[in-house]
């Protein structure tokens, strides 16, 4: 292994691989960088892709091998559910054109091609494969790529250079006002309605409430922390990971959620009494009655089912979030404080999910501005007409 300074100024790496059977030394470039400090780090990453019998030849490897070796390696950084849908994934969608490649044959065009075949392909269902499918499929492939570009395997990310493929709008529907009272009155007397209601009005994500704790609960502040998130992996088990963006937020509590939260405590306290030494205290705010924590979908079929009870279908408790993003940009908050709100990564993700309700705030925003306007010129036409 080696570092040296090319005449461009640029620092080369060399890389020892396994020597020929006659004896012969192989080595192998993994390119140039900028500086020496990024040269010796991609350095450790090669030496330690090398050590776990990745195959640093990109001829004579595979895009499928690369794949699994990806999935391998990734066991540590990826939850569970996400490394089975990277999985899954790459087997359904884009094995069957993409596996055969070699990794340093693949270019752009391979991926554009994909991506047209798969806006083509129908879904088990019979309709058309949505476009958030195939964008998904773009990011599990640039993720993958980049990882290999890490490593040295390829040059450049191709996936780079080709234009992702636009999800669909979200076709979820939002609880009107109406809707959200009358499931919270039904609610009322179950463990579930401070759930319900701390859902209705933070928009905290189903996995992120259940995971939610009692010091990051704040209530001189009127404060939540939202940290983590609790997520389920294929086999029913549970495990607590960071938030959808992996980071944390600070998310106002409502009176109607602090007294929610309130009467939580008050059960809960109950709760441990009677059950003594067994209860398991996690400081979980959100926990059945020996602490542990809850089955995910629990509040989610407790929701649908209260909802049918009164009347309504067509909704989840995702509805709960949508809700309240809809409430929020109905009642002009801007789309940044939504945003945060929620916990999405930039406003334009929040544009890109409820851009009609941003649309429909701006037609009323442009009709009260025109009403004003005309309100002024009556009472100026009616002034000048009183001193004539």
């Amino acid at each position: 292994m080696s570092i040296y300074r090319r005449k461009s100024g640029r620092y080369a790496v060399l890389i020892d691989l396994e020597a020929t059977a006659t004896g012969l030394r192989r080595r192998k470039s993994i390119g140039t960088y900028r500086t020496r400090k990024e040269a010796e780090h991609s350095e450790r990453q090669a030496l330690e892709a090398r050590d776990r019998g990745v195959d640093l030849s990109p001829r004579s490897v595979t895009l499928s091998d690369v794949v699994e070796r990806f999935l391998r390696d990734a066991e540590t950084r990826l939850t569970p559910n996400t490394a089975h849908r990277y999985a899954e994934l790459w087997r359904v969608h884009a094995a069957p054109t993409l596996g055969a490649i070699p990794l340093g044959k693949l270019r752009a065009g391979h991926l554009q091609e994909l991506y047209a075949k798969l806006s083509r392909t129908t879904n088990h269902r019979g309709g058309m494969l949505s476009g958030r499918s195939v964008h998904h499929v773009h990011r599990m492939l640039h993720r993958v790529l980049s990882w290999s570009e890490r490593l040295g395997l390829v040059e450049a990310n191709v996936a780079r250079r080709v234009e992702p493929p636009r999800p669909n709008p979200s076709p979820a529907r939002a609880l009107t006002t109406d809707e959200a009272a009358a499931i919270l009155a039904e609610t009322e007397d179950t463990r579930w309605h401070p759930f319900f209601v701390l859902a209705l009005s933070t928009g905290m994500r189903r996995g992120e409430l259940a995971a939610l704790t009692w010091p990051a609960v704040d209530p001189e502040r009127g404060t939540v922390v939202v940290r983590q998130s609790i997520g389920t992996d294929r086999r029913g088990g549970f495990f607590v990971k960071s938030t959808k963006t992996g980071r944390e937020r600070v998310v106002p509590l409502a009176p109607a959620a602090a007294e929610a939260l309130r009467l939580v405590r008050v059960r809960q306290a109950r709760e441990k009494l009677a059950a003594g030494a067994v209860y398991d205290d996690r400081g979980l705010v959100f926990a059945d009655a020996f602490g542990r924590p809850m089955k995910l979908d629990a509040p989610t079929k407790a929701f649908v089912a209260a909802a049918r009870r009164v009347g309504i279908t067509g909704v989840t408790l995702h509805s709960c979030r949508h809700a309240v993003a809809t409430w929020a940009l109905f009642e002009g908050s801007d789309v940044r404080s939504v945003a945060a709100l929620l916990g999405h990564s930039a406003a334009s993700t929040t544009l890109n999910v409820y851009g009609h309700v941003v649309a429909g705030s701006q037609e009323r925003a442009v009709t009260a501005v025109s009403n004003a306007l005309e309100a002024a010129q009556a009472r100026r036409t009616s002034e000048a007409n009183g001193r004539r």
